[in-house]
């Protein structure tokens, strides 16, 4: 179900009987700005009983701004929850959740962001719309509650809330400064300690200092003892390597004489194999010196060519032959086709004849069940008369009074109502059973038309598989036709075949084969004596090589000689170098065990010396720590003295001044309000300084209670316009100064009173007032009326 309803801007009556759903179109908008409220405004209260979801959409406008708002419900197994929804503003889409969308609209609406997380939209129930049911509540609240809920809506609440943290702040300001205070009490003794430990670590630099000349000249004197002892060790190294190099060069020179003697066997060796070369080259013989293998491999070659021509042309005729004897059989069969094509066409002449009474048959069809359609139509419209005549009958049978001009319904009518509705089903039951006879004549026509439709669809298909098997007929008579061709080419071809091989036949290839036999041995022996020249080559070089090697060798052991002669000499010089460095060894250990007696000394004093200096490190630290701790206790206690005697009751002046100012405007408004509603003397109202309602009547003051329904109704209408002026005055962020939505405000109202609403809209001076009203004559007061009524438990707009 959908329905749309359009707001006009002036004056509106939202009109209808009581039940009717005008309550529901206003939840329904504030469900669409703000969503669900708990306790307030349920989703299974807005969500229509059997449906499982729906969804609203509000489009409004904001000065220059086109909104459209959509919000969706869903209904779960357990409860109803709000799904995503969306926002458009100026053309621009944009998706998001209910909390999203609530802070868009506030953020639009002009209202403080803190009502977010706030069950009720206070500013909008005051300002705008507030549910008939809770017209009268904030009069009878207990003073506390009513100022409570007033300071929310003005944002007075503030003041206080500041004044409650204010004192909490305090509370925990005061403790800080004691914990700070605590922690700064050991700072005299820090000080003393501070001045102790720096006197002790002036002594132990002291000390360091008369040590550091005795180590640095026992450092100079090691240095110059180590650089001796690195001369002694390089003497002792260059002995060392002369002795492995004199040994290195006696097991050389014995290595060279030991290869100089197997040279000279290998010299008398390699001249004998020279020789027995040179005889058998000599001793071969060659025909044909200019013999190759390339020469050879041609007259491998065309032999080899011959045979496979006679292998080649051979199969080829054997394979005509087949070929041949193959195209003579499926030549044979073009008669056995042309008979099938002929018995073929004559099946396809007897079933198109037969296809001519489709189109005429589908036809009938077409229109036996437009009939048969138009017949059902006609049946459920007289089964729906029938059924609102029976339920029409029903109803009368139970109506006492008329729901529209609330006059009794007499016995005398009812029974022209029941003769009237009795007519009616008659007449269907009459119309119904025709129509039904008549289906069945249709339809049993219809079933006979359809089974012969049916056979002739067969007859198609059998049409489509004959098509079929006459182009299958044609293409093997044409490809029968084509073989007579290529039956002559093959034959053609086999006769030339047989040409090819009985020149073949002739050709003799024995003068070939001795040649290259001839060839063979002739190519063998140049393969030999090529090996052996190159043979010869190599062992010529070897011998030359190895003489070479011989004067090498001579040279070598006459430069040993001279090294050896000079390696002795530096042996000699140097025998005496290791005693030297065992001496300089020694001493040096007792200069370095003297200077680590200083250095661990030295250490000592100094360890001790920076252990002064990390306490002093830690404890100026801690002093300086504790310094900016009363540092912060100063500032801290001058601001607890600034907070508690003099913020603190700076809110409460302000709060006190703008509470007055409220009162004062809204109080005049109320009056104003109130002498308007009631024109009568003797009845005036006010406000107290808590802002609730005082009555004087007559003189005396009495309770909201003791007053007449109109009068309650009155002084509610009263308070909420006057309080919907204040805070459309006081709160200048709103945007919604122009609209106001009244629920019901004329509840118990005399014929005098409702008078008086006229006058109320014409002062208002709002471009947007819509009134929830069954009361009629509010319908003359207002530029436009929309009239809800309820059928079937279905709400609908008609006008």
């Amino acid at each position: 179900m959908n329905e749309e309803i359009v707001f006009p801007e002036g004056s509106l009556l939202l009109a209808g009987d009581v039940g009717a759903g005008k309550s529901t179109i206003l939840h329904a908008i504030e469900f669409a700005l703000f969503g669900i409220k708990r306790g307030d405004l349920s989703g299974d209260a807005l969500l229509r009983n059997g449906a499982n979801q729906g969804s609203v959409e509000l489009k409004f406008r904001l000065k220059d701004s086109e909104i459209v708002i959509k919000r969706q419900l869903k209904r779960s197994r357990d409860t109803t929850k709000q799904e995503t929804g969306y926002i458009v503003i100026n053309n621009k889409k944009t998706a998001g959740t209910p909390i999203e969308l609530k802070t868009k609209v506030l953020d639009l609406l002009g209202y403080p962001s803190t009502l977010l997380t706030k069950g009720k939209d206070l500013l909008y129930r005051f300002t705008v719309y507030t549910p008939q049911d809770q017209m009268k509540q904030i009069l009878l609240e207990n003073s506390e509650t009513r100022l409570e809920t007033l300071r929310k809506v003005f944002g007075i609440d503030k003041y206080k809330l500041i004044r409650e943290n204010l004192q909490v702040y305090l509370r925990k300001l005061k403790e800080k400064i004691k914990i700070k205070q605590f922690k700064i009490e050991d700072l005299p003794k820090l000080r003393i300690e501070y001045c102790e430990i720096k006197e002790k670590a002036n002594d132990k630099q002291q000390e360091m200092a008369k040590l550091k000349p005795m180590l640095d000249n026992l450092k100079m004197v090691i240095r110059d003892r180590i650089k001796n002892l690195t001369n002694a060790e390089q003497a002792i190294k260059q002995l060392n390597m002369s002795k492995q190099q004199l040994s290195q060069i006696k097991g050389k020179m014995n290595e060279l004489l030991k290869k100089r003697e197997r040279n000279k066997d290998l010299l008398v060796s390699l001249q004998a194999e020279i020789e027995k070369i040179n005889k058998k080259i000599s001793d071969i013989i060659i025909k044909n010196e200019s013999v190759n293998a390339a020469l050879i491999e041609s007259l491998r070659e065309k032999i080899s060519k011959v045979a496979q021509d006679k292998v080649r042309i051979g199969s080829c005729i054997e394979t005509l032959e087949r070929q041949l004897k193959t195209l003579e059989q499926e030549m044979d069969e073009i008669d056995n086709l042309n008979k099938k094509l002929d018995e073929k066409n004559r099946q396809m002449g007897e079933y198109a004849e037969a296809l001519k009474i489709k189109r005429l048959l589908n036809e009938e069809i077409a229109v036996i069940n437009n009939r048969i359609n138009k017949l059902n139509l006609e049946i459920r419209e007289h089964e729906v008369l029938k059924t609102e005549a029976i339920k029409t009958k029903e109803r009368i049978t139970k109506l006492d009074k008329c729901p529209t001009c609330m006059q009794p319904v007499g016995e005398e009518h009812k029974a022209q109502i029941h003769q009237i509705e009795e007519r009616k089903i008659n007449y269907s039951r009459t119309k119904i059973a025709e129509h039904l006879a008549t289906l069945e004549k249709l339809q049993k026509d219809l079933t006979k038309k359809e089974k012969k439709l049916e056979e002739l669809l067969e007859i198609e298909k059998t049409i489509e598989r004959l098509n079929s098997e006459i182009i299958f007929i044609n293409n093997s008579i044409r490809k029968a036709q084509e073989k007579q061709s290529q039956f002559n080419e093959l034959k053609k071809q086999k006769a030339n075949h047989e040409k090819q091989l009985t020149e073949i036949m002739k050709i003799d290839t024995d003068a070939e084969k001795k040649l290259i036999a001839e060839l063979e041995t002739d190519m063998k022996n140049l393969q030999e004596r090529k090996y052996l020249q190159h043979l010869l080559g190599e062992k010529t070089k070897l011998k030359d090589s190895v003489t070479q090697e011989q004067d090498e060798i001579k040279e070598e052991i006459g430069k040993l000689n001279l090294d050896k002669i000079e390696l002795t000499r530096i042996i000699e010089l140097f025998k005496n170098s290791e005693e030297n460095y065992r001496n300089l060894r020694k001493e040096l250990d007792n200069l370095r065990e003297r200077e680590k007696e200083l250095s661990v000394k030295a250490a000592q004093l100094g360890k001790e010396h920076e252990s002064y200096i990390c306490d002093l490190t830690r404890i100026e630290d801690k002093l300086k720590r504790q310094e900016e701790l009363q540092q912060q206790i100063n500032k801290m206690q001058i601001l607890h003295d600034w907070l508690s005697n003099h913020f603190l009751n700076l809110m409460i002046v302000i709060e006190r001044k703008v509470m007055a100012n409220l009162y004062a405007e809204f109080n005049s408004f109320f009056q104003e309000w109130f002498n308007m509603l009631i024109d009568e003397e003797n009845i005036t109202a006010r406000l107290d300084d808590e802002f609730a309602p005082i009555v004087i009547q007559n003189g005396y003051e009495t309770g909201v209670s003791n007053l007449s329904g109109g009068e309650k109704t009155s002084l509610a209408l009263a308070y909420r316009l006057s309080l919907n002026r204040v805070i459309n005055d006081f709160v200048h962020s709103i945007k919604t100064k122009d609209l106001i939505i009244l629920d019901e405000p004329t509840d118990g109202f005399s014929t005098e009173q409702l008078d008086k609403v006229r006058d109320v809209l014409e002062e208002l001076s709002i471009k947007q007032v819509v009134i929830v009203s069954h009361e009629p004559k509010i319908e003359s007061f207002v530029d436009h009326t929309i009239r809800i009524v309820k059928t079937d438990h279905v709400s609908r707009v008609i006008g």
